[in-house]
């Protein structure tokens, strides 16, 4: 059994807790992942000397980590241009393999470009590592365009997060009723998700208005993070929702509480991949170019509607009456093709790992 030092974001977002779970899954047969914070951990020569002396590794993913946000952008001293707070000069250094796996380039419409400097580093990390891979959302196109390479280049993989397993707990308990529908909401960087403030509450009334012309289903808003808790609290109340649950093994119980819909309309990314990946239908709210991706990807595009469009009530209510046993089919189909990929992938990863 080998030992990785695993770098991921957990406990702030369902989704990455969720890809967290489905990366240990991917790799429980031959690793285990000793986790860390991402967000608050420097991959400088201390920690490098660490991994050396006491690890087989060092995994870095998934997640969207490809994107500087404000608070990359502020720093003085960034030397990476990513969420990944490392100066790749130190690779060098580095004695023992190295994985990014199944990252994301995760820039949302309008918002800048990462700096110059992450085309430096992601490039030194693709070069040093032994295995580098973005998610399967579209994030290959946008970052070789980046990068100015060939897409050729550049590795995709199926997104970890489709592999955490789901769990019947106290959320699962909520769901009396058959037929159900979750609507997981996305609230952060709503000025680019939206084009300006009456798209909002345009998409605030058509998620209502679809609620109340669907009373044959029991709808539930879904929160990932607690800025999609406080929107939805403020934006919907007297609708129905579940608790945020930000523990990083209580992304089982939100998993088991999507599998007991009908379908799940997804604003998040992992809004749209977790529900896929335990096999629940799944409709995409696009307010962000992975949305459209992952659909493209899985060959449901149909089934992917821009968050404003004027019409998004009486979109979804003719998407949801059109699932059919052909949709499910189909996703079934994909699913077991992307397990298959997936552990292809994992295989040929440890055995890099096992000849270093």
């Amino acid at each position: 059994m080998k030992n990785l030092l695993h770098l991921a974001a957990p406990l702030h977002n369902v989704g990455d807790n969720a890809l967290i779970l489905g990366v240990r899954q991917l790799f429980k047969e031959d690793c285990k992942l000793h986790l860390r914070p991402l967000r608050s951990t420097v991959i400088d020569l201390r920690l490098i000397n660490e991994i050396n002396r006491n690890y087989d590794g060092l995994i870095i993913g998934g997640g969207g980590l490809l994107h500087a946000p404000k608070s990359i952008l502020d720093r003085k001293k960034d030397t990476s241009g990513t969420l990944i707070m490392m100066d790749t000069e130190n690779l060098k250094y580095l004695k023992k393999p190295l994985i990014v796996y199944g990252v994301g380039y995760n820039v949302f419409r309008g918002e800048n470009d990462l700096p110059k400097i992450a085309k430096e580093s992601i490039l030194d990390m693709m070069n040093h590592a032994i295995h580098f891979s973005v998610r399967n959302d579209g994030s290959k196109k946008r970052l070789s365009k980046f990068l100015e390479i060939d897409e050729s280049i550049i590795n995709e993989v199926p997104d970890p997060g489709l592999y955490v397993k789901s769990k019947h707990g106290k959320l699962s308990k909520l769901v009396k009723n058959d037929k159900n529908i979750a609507i997981q909401i996305a609230a952060d960087r709503l000025n680019h998700r939206f084009k300006n403030k009456d798209e909002v509450t345009k998409f605030i009334k058509n998620i209502k208005s679809f609620i109340l012309n669907n009373q044959e289903y029991t709808c539930w808003l879904v929160p990932h993070c607690p800025i999609d808790d406080d929107f939805i609290k403020l934006n919907f109340s007297g609708f129905r929702s579940i608790p945020l649950t930000l523990d990083l093994v209580e992304a089982t119980e939100v998993m088991g509480f999507y599998s007991k819909m009908d379908v799940v309309i997804g604003q998040r990314g992992h809004g749209n991949i977790c529900p896929f990946g335990i096999n629940v239908p799944v409709i995409s709210l696009v307010s962000h170019d992975k949305n459209l991706g992952f659909m493209q990807d899985v060959g449901f595009n149909d089934y992917a509607v821009n968050a404003s469009d004027s019409n998004l009530d009486k979109k979804l209510i003719t998407l949801v009456k059109s699932i059919d046993s052909k949709y499910r089919k189909l996703q079934t189909e994909k699913i077991e093709k992307m397990k298959i990929s997936s552990n292809l992938i994992v295989d040929e990863i440890v055995k890099k790992i096992k000849k270093k």
